[in-house]
């Protein structure tokens, strides 16, 4: 397995990127209710509504930034039609298995999706095509494939969240010129948006065993993971997840970018790669969790990476230093100076694990075999009912 979960705290000045629409000529950010703890070592809670960056938002951008450095770095981009435009909605391709949008997207072999649809034949090529919708009953015929990309809401920290965090709101005013070049009266319209300002908490996960990976059919009767792409795609599908992370983490984007765009700055980050499920990551949001990671740990089989915590860390190695075990931790850390280090070492240790998974590739007479199968499958069904 290749496992990989962030979690770090940036600076966001006037960030304005996740709104609830409009109100009149008023557009307040999005707001969620949170609970804290009054002091770290105080079992009394409190909650508060703060500001939220969703994840929906920001999902969205890891998505737009996959797209982005995909048509950058080669002639053939792995995308379908809606991706390459950015419309990024679940899926709208008349395709016959999971297989097939692996093969054909980056984004849905990354992101997932669902596609809810009528009933389908499929063609020779492996496509499918709608009969008509009108005279027929949609039958659930869904082709599911789970996210591997998996975000968080971003959260102002709980320190902050005790002092109150505090929401303002700016004057802006659209203005239309006649041809004369005079302003047009009857179209200025003042509005007012709200911003904020906080050290955001952000946590991410990425499963990239499943890169390539029909989810629907994993393993092999070896164990093995059955590919649909080749293994050299494969691992620079994983490659490119992994560098959206660092686009993710210092060009962070979202609603009124274009006139409001944030100013940012990652101020500390933790990551671990692992091939078990049972490690666990403490999200930044809490003020203790850099002890509470790394106090919970498994003592082997993960590599932690961090990014300006130094000082936190020699603070727990001395609080901890009887700790035998418990010390085994620390000498698994690999320690940055800078985000590109940061993410360089994420990526080198992912491929590292990676290039260990025992990979077969499914070929295409597999694939169609399966394809009929299902189809026989499903007809079998509407025949019964």
């Amino acid at each position: 397995m290749v496992l990989v979960r962030f979690t770090g705290r940036m600076l966001i000045n006037l960030s304005s990127l996740s709104t609830e629409g409009a109100v009149g000529n008023y557009n307040p950010l999005q707001r969620a209710s949170v609970i804290f703890r009054k002091n770290p070592s105080s079992k009394e809670l409190d909650v508060s509504d703060v500001p939220v960056i969703t994840g929906n938002m920001l999902k969205h951008w890891h998505a737009i930034a996959i797209r982005d450095l995909e048509v950058a770095g080669t002639s053939k981009p792995a995308l379908c039609e809606d991706c390459l435009r950015g419309v990024m909605m679940r899926t709208r391709l008349p395709l016959a298995s999971e297989h097939r949008y692996i093969q054909k997207c980056v984004i849905d072999d990354l992101h997932g999706f669902l596609l809810a649809r009528g009933e389908q034949e499929v063609t020779s090529e492996g496509e499918t095509q709608e009969k008509d919708a009108e005279r027929v009953e949609r039958r659930g015929l869904a082709i599911r494939r789970e996210s591997l990309v998996k975000i968080g809401n971003a959260l102002p920290v709980e320190e902050h969240v005790r002092r109150g965090v505090s929401i303002d709101s700016l004057v802006h005013n659209r203005i239309v010129l006649k041809e004369t070049g005079e302003v047009d009266k009857n179209y200025m319209m003042p509005f007012r948006r709200e911003y904020t300002s906080s050290y955001f908490a952000f946590y991410a996960a990425a499963d990239l065993t499943y890169v390539g990976v029909p989810m629907s059919d994993p393993y092999a009767d070896d164990g093995s993971l059955k590919i649909v792409i080749d293994n050299n795609e494969r691992l620079r599908r994983i490659g490119l997840a992994l560098d959206v992370f660092m686009v993710y983490f210092s060009d962070v984007r979202g609603a009124g970018s274009s006139r409001s765009l944030p100013h940012t700055e990652l101020l500390e980050a933790v990551a671990l790669i692992t091939s078990k499920k049972a490690s666990s990551l403490i999200s930044a949001f809490y003020e203790d969790y850099v002890e509470q990671t790394f106090t919970s740990l498994p003592l082997d089989d993960v590599t932690i990476v961090i990014y300006n915590i130094d000082e936190k860390i020699e603070k727990l190695k001395e609080k901890y230093k009887n700790n035998v075990e418990g010390l085994k931790v620390w000498e698994r850390i690999y320690r940055t100076e800078t985000v590109k280090d940061f993410f360089r070492v994420i990526k080198e240790k992912s491929f590292e694990l990676a290039r260990q998974e025992k990979v077969k590739e499914i070929g295409e007479e597999d694939i169609k075999k399966l394809e009929t199968e299902v189809q026989k499958t499903r007809s079998g069904k509407k025949k019964k009912s």
